[in-house]
């Protein structure tokens, strides 16, 4: 029997063995060799450096625990070369005794590489034949933990112990979250080695898996023998938001809205998701809402009543403005001012034409001038003009009232003075233009002008302006 005591020095003297080679990448390191039983292994050698290996393998120098165990060591082939980035695959046999070791043995192997003497480990447990006589999972290597939009890598070992290649086995896996399997996959595997077959999958995860901790189990069999291995994969939480605006505005108003997804697997803080408004457009909201909860105003926007956003979930805020306030404040300003206007006017001037008479190129026209007090006040040091067209060849006064006419730059003008002018009363003044014009033509009549006093102010106002067509 073994001693036990010796067992944690045999696995130190295996991983201090392990790799010692510098230009070997040499697999695998790990075999299962059938008790009672002639056993034939593949061993890959992949020369890693850059220079041609000469490699002479000799099985009788190999260094066994227990070598008394085992017989009929050999290597086929046990002399090759290597040329940089080349493999050579070597059929390695081992016969063991009736013996059982559930620990691996370390078999160090010398080999000579370009005249250096260089060995390598291989580490082997020893079932009974009854058994070794099957095909098992003898190892499973997967992420720790991931983020669930991360593929969820595996590493399988699978034993083939059964003495023959090219066996095809079916396959599971699958990923349960407290007893309940949410993914389960099955594909198959064709061992084309004898012993170690590695095999490495990928599991794609939704992207809103929630967090937590799963199993992953995988499991394969063969005959009736039934083989699996389970690991714990922690599902790390996250949440990604997914924002977009949109704006739309016009004269008259418009909306903007803001949407928000998480498209984690986590609660998404709400706390700085805010809809901008601007001073302007606040004054003018007519609307707010919330696809969700509710609507809560900020020194800078609108946010939701909402702490946090679930995963999957989706939150619009929008608001709605118009400008209408605008223009009826306007439209309000202009009538009153209209309505001040008109009830606040003094006097009314106008100007008109009493009688024309067109012949043999002149024109003679009376026209009458028309000052009415439309005030509740009397109108004072009143002081009326109009001027005469510079084509003018005769003017004269008419009527009751009289004034007198001056020559000015611009031609003569009328002017007439009145003391004062009583509510509701009007003054009318009269006079005649003779003027020159052609066969066909017009003539241009500048409006009057009356100016007075109204209180102890002083106000001016016009009339209208006339033309006269000849044809």
């Amino acid at each position: 029997m073994i001693n036990k005591a010796l067992l944690p020095s045999l696995v130190l003297l295996s991983l201090l063995l392990v790799g010692t080679s510098l230009a070997l990448q040499i697999s695998p390191t790990s075999i299962t060799i059938p008790s009672n039983k002639l056993s034939y292994y593949n061993i890959t050698f992949y020369n890693n450096q850059n220079v041609t290996l000469n490699i002479s393998l000799d099985t009788a120098l190999a260094k066994i625990d227990y070598s008394y165990l085992f017989y009929n060591i050999g290597a086929r082939p046990d002399v090759f070369s290597l040329a940089p980035g080349q493999s050579q695959r070597v059929l390695f046999s081992f016969g063991t005794k009736d013996i059982y070791f559930s620990f691996p043995i370390p078999l160090n192997f010398t080999y000579i590489e370009n005249g250096v003497q260089r060995s390598f480990v291989i580490n082997a447990p020893i079932p009974p034949q009854s058994a070794s006589n099957s095909i098992y999972i003898y190892s499973l290597v997967a992420n720790k933990s991931l983020y669930p939009y991360q593929p969820l890598f595996m590493t399988v070992n699978i034993i083939n112990s059964i003495g023959q290649s090219g066996v095809v086995v079916p396959f599971n896996y699958s990923l349960s979250y407290n007893g309940n399997r949410i993914y389960s996959t099955q594909t198959r595997f064709v061992l084309s080695d004898l012993g170690l077959n590695q095999f490495n999958l990928s599991l794609n995860l939704d992207n809103k898996t929630p967090s937590g901790t799963y199993t992953l189990f995988v499991s394969t069999s063969y005959n009736t023998n039934i083989s699996q291995l389970s690991q714990n994969v922690t599902v790390l939480p996250y949440h990604f938001a997914v924002i977009s605006n949109s704006s739309t505005f016009n004269a008259f108003g418009g909306t903007s809205s803001l949407s928000i997804k998480n498209d984690g697997n986590y609660p998404l803080p709400l706390n700085s998701t805010v809809l901008s408004v601007s001073s302007f457009n606040s004054i003018f909201i007519s609307s707010e809402t919330a696809s969700i909860g509710s609507v809560v105003g900020t020194s800078s926007g609108l946010m939701s009543s909402l702490v946090a956003l679930a995963p999957g979930q989706q939150l619009t805020i929008s608001y709605t403005v118009s400008y209408f306030p605008i223009y009826a404040a306007i439209v309000v300003i202009i009538a009153a001012i209209l309505i001040a206007l008109y009830f606040n006017r003094k006097i009314v001037v106008s100007k008109e034409v009493i009688e024309r008479r067109a012949s043999g190129g002149f024109i003679d026209v009376k026209l009458a001038v028309r000052i009415k007090n439309i005030s509740k006040r009397t109108l004072s040091e009143l002081v009326i003009t109009d001027g005469a067209p510079q084509t003018a060849l005769k003017v004269s006064m008419m009527g009751p009232k009289e004034g007198k006419v001056e020559r000015t730059a611009h031609g003569m003008r009328f002017v007439w003075k009145e003391l004062e002018l009583s509510a509701g009363d009007e003054l009318i003044l009269m006079y005649e233009i003779k003027s020159k014009i052609g066969i066909v033509g017009s003539v241009n009549l500048s409006p009057a002008e009356c100016t007075f006093k109204y209180g102890n102010k002083s106000y001016s106002k016009k009339s209208n302006s006339l033309i006269l067509n000849i044809r």
